[in-house]
């Protein structure tokens, strides 16, 4: 049984004809060469797409700068409001010790309300 097997290329003998038969559903590759040896150049799109094709690319840039100068405009905006908040944060935290310090209490008990 095991010979059998070995003779025939292994455990599916019609692998090699499934491969075979699915590589010869592609197309070689076509190679535009000159007689020289030179390759032909490819045919240039149209004016229009060319234009076209420019125009994206500059309406893309366009919107990424707006993009960028938008999240700057709202940076420049946030940081000083957070700046703010942070001073009036620390401000009441020294607050609330100066009023802890002056009212008779130099140390909180946890334990006791």
């Amino acid at each position: 049984m095991v010979h059998m097997v070995a003779r025939s290329g292994g455990l599916d003998p019609l692998v090699a004809r499934r491969h075979f038969s699915r590589m010869s559903d592609r197309y070689p590759p076509e190679l535009d060469m000159l007689p020289d040896g030179s390759f032909r150049q490819p045919a240039r799109p149209p004016i229009l797409t060319r234009i076209f094709v420019w125009a994206m690319v500059i309406a893309g840039i366009a919107v990424g700068l707006a993009v960028a100068a938008f999240a700057l405009w709202l940076l420049l905006i946030l940081v000083p409001v957070a700046l703010l908040a942070g001073a009036i944060a620390w401000l009441a935290f020294r607050f609330q010790l100066w009023r802890a310090r002056s009212g008779g209490m130099q140390q909180r008990d946890v334990w006791r309300g």
